[in-house]
């Protein structure tokens, strides 16, 4: 076989062929593959490159003139599912998916087109497919970095943030401070948190862990009519904490008494999974509400703040603080330790998230770029989410010192992949404003360098610049930009791009090597997608400069497909891939 001839259509391999290939896929696991396609020939083609990969898989055909197959189907025998979009007059592969796919034991799923059509391969993905393949020049290597993609995305699936699959259930703080800033009577605001959840998130799995949280908010209603409390408004805030407002009473008493039932409560209702009891406890943070109170914020920033103090006890406990700033700030001080202590003793948790390419401007770059992200471990091993200790950072001037962990953490990382010889990795980092102002962050830089005794290392690093930091701060970081680009060719993103007079502004005196377009922006009144027009004027004027895009904020399908339509570079945001805590090498998507 000649070498011209690797990447011949799969329809032109012959089984002797197929039989003389690398063992490129012999560190998967597949047993049974499930191929659904309308075409005999195809499922033939497939079931001898699988019986020849793997010699005691089963392989298994489904005709998809026997229909959608029903709940009792059993999905979750098979490694791998390869299904056609095409089904005939039985509907399409996407339709089944989407009706079929309840869970994570659905098997790695690849969709394949007889053309291809990014729609299609949009939708492939918003209804869970792990990768799409268009059959129309489909060779041999094609198919098996597909396979290999479609396994290892499957397989990191229970490591990935599962915000996302939570979030339509949610209620976020944005809408808890709606509802508190319309109150106007004296109450109180009681936060609960599930102690150690993402612990037990990984114990018993996500949909469990989410009934724990369900769980908790019925013992949470009885607790409250035990102690005639009638009017409580229950609010599930995100997977581990479930706010609770309660208005109508100047009797301070009253919350004590409701705090310490539920206490009680919890340990005479245990939850039980798969006939085990599961082991847990809850801290509860108390805030009064009172007609003079400071407002949402300060309510929410007391409960915060006694929530974390209640986490020092070993078992169910409660704190309880005034609805003032001054009890705000004694209770933050112990938290501000907490967290300074994080960062110091490296109770830091990166979070991986990739930047996914969809245009062919961006094979210049053979990289993996991924966006890092962080969340702190306080003393009790609990994560502390960006809403939770961001801001306690920014009051104290702690910003900086984050940023400088996550650059030490990076080109340590990126010095270990080089050694490891994969080396095609970048690295999009974050700069707050602290971190810009003077040369501390050159000088860090420099030390960084100095020690691993390798300039080329931050070539990998993307410095990313809000655009209202740029106009603010722009002379200082002008020379931080032109001294790193020329010392260690550093790359700079500039982000919450979403006008072209920001743009122009900002790339007025320097480039930038990306732009960073935000689908959609958030305020009081709602969150407001971008114009068509107007982003297809910014990709557009950006490229001019010599600028790759990246739409970020891909949180549906619909801006998903309006990106790629608009001629976006890269695609972010929970739908595409949300953040994992560790990096793939090989890991490879195309949309």
């Amino acid at each position: 076989m000649h070498n011209n001839q690797i990447n011949r259509p799969l329809w032109h391999f012959s089984y002797s062929y197929i039989e003389k290939t690398g063992k490129f896929m012999s560190d998967l696991n597949i047993n049974k593959v499930l191929v659904i396609d309308r075409s005999a020939r195809f499922r033939r083609v497939l079931s001898r490159f699988f019986s020849q990969k793997f010699p005691n898989a089963e392989i298994r055909e489904y005709e998809p003139e026997k229909g959608c197959p029903d709940n009792t189907f059993p999905w979750h025998e098979f490694d791998l599912l390869i299904m056609n979009f095409k089904l005939g007059t039985n509907g399409n592969g996407l339709d089944w998916l989407r009706i079929c796919k309840t869970g994570t034991k659905f098997p790695a799923t690849i969709v394949t087109t007889d053309q291809g059509h990014e729609k299609i391969a949009v939708r492939a993905f918003r209804y869970g497919a792990h990768d799409y393949l268009n059959k129309d020049g489909l060779s041999i290597p094609l198919l098996e970095k597909s396979v290999h993609r479609a396994m290892n995305k499957h397989a990191d699936e229970t490591r990935m943030d599962d915000s996302q699959l939570l979030q339509s259930k949610l209620v976020n703080r944005v809408k808890l401070y709606q509802r508190l800033d319309d109150i106007h009577e004296t109450g109180a605001l009681l936060l609960v948190s599930i102690d150690g959840f993402d612990e037990i998130h990984n114990s018993i799995g996500l949909l469990a862990a989410d009934d724990l949280g369900s769980h908790v908010a019925d013992v949470i209603t009885e607790s409250s009519a035990a102690v005639n409390i009638n009017n409580a408004e229950i609010i599930r805030m995100n997977d581990d904490t479930i706010a609770i407002i309660m208005l109508g009473t100047e009797n301070d008493d009253v919350y004590t008494e409701f705090s310490r039932e539920l206490c009680n409560k919890i340990v005479a209702s245990p939850f039980e999974h798969e006939g085990k009891y599961i082991d847990y406890k809850i801290s509860i943070g108390v805030a009064f509400i009172k007609e003079s109170s400071h407002g949402a914020k300060t309510n929410i920033a007391c409960a915060d703040a006694a929530v974390r103090l209640a986490m020092e006890n070993d078992e169910n406990s409660f704190v309880v603080f005034g609805g003032d700033a001054q009890n705000a700030n004694v209770a933050d001080q112990k938290l501000v330790l907490h967290i300074q202590d994080s960062i110091k003793e490296d109770r830091v948790q990166p979070f991986f998230q990739p930047i996914i390419s969809v245009s062919q401007a961006t094979e210049i770059l053979d990289t993996t770029i991924y966006q890092l992200r962080t969340k702190l471990i306080d003393l009790n091993g609990q994560l502390l989410g960006y809403n939770d200790f961001f801001p306690i950072l920014k009051q104290n001037k702690l910003v900086k010192n984050l940023d400088f962990w996550v650059i030490r953490h990076v080109i340590e990382r990126l010095h270990k992949i080089k050694i490891d010889g994969q080396d095609k990795t970048g690295f999009l980092i974050s700069l707050e404003e602290e971190s810009l102002l003077g040369k501390g962050l050159v000088k860090w830089i420099d030390s960084l360098i100095k020690h691993f005794d390798d300039p080329g290392l931050a070539s990998s690093i993307m410095f990313e610049i809000r655009s209202e930091q740029f106009i603010a701060l722009q002379d200082n970081v002008l020379d931080i930009m032109m001294g790193l680009r020329d010392k260690y060719g550093i790359s700079f993103a500039l982000t919450n791009v979403h006008g072209s007079s920001i743009l122009k502004t900002c790339t007025h005196k320097t480039s930038f090597e990306f732009v960073k377009i935000p689908m959609y922006t958030t305020s009081d009144a709602g969150d407001k997608a971008i114009n068509t027009d107007e982003l297809r004027q910014l990709i557009a004027s950006s490229s001019e400069q010599g600028s790759l895009t990246i739409a970020e904020k891909i949180d549906n399908a619909d801006y998903l497909s309006t990106a790629i339509e608009c001629g976006a570079d890269f695609v972010s945001g929970y739908l595409v891939h949300p953040p994992q805590e560790d990096i793939s090498s090989d890991y490879e998507v195309v949309i």
